[in-house]
């Protein structure tokens, strides 16, 4: 079943603009859209705290995502991109919401 991934980043004041160029490199965002069962992935800022970025994605089922992130992990910590990224963010930057999609709807 398809899967919507919610993903709050929580940016330390005064590094959003660097995190945004992060995720703008051929590591980042793309990196992600590229994998296999990503369908869609979109980022905003949110109103309510302009440190918080929002990333939706979907994907066709959460085992695609799954083999991604372990995937994207190795791949992140190996290019040096996770040791630019992580100190960037709050202690807490990083939190992830699953839920299942009924595309028939």
């Amino acid at each position: 079943m398809a899967m919507m991934v919610w993903i709050t980043v929580k940016v330390k004041d005064g590094n959003l603009d660097k995190v945004i160029e992060l995720a703008d490199e051929p590591h980042g965002n793309a990196f992600t859209a590229s994998q296999k069962g990503c369908e869609r992935l979109e980022r905003s800022i949110s109103h309510e705290n302009p440190n918080h970025i929002l990333l939706t994605e979907l994907w066709s089922s959460k085992e695609e995502w799954d083999v991604y992130f372990a995937m994207a992990k190795t791949v992140r910590d190996e290019n040096g991109w996770n040791a630019r990224f992580l100190p960037l963010l709050e202690e807490d930057g990083v939190q992830i919401t699953f839920s299942e999609m009924d595309k028939s709807l």
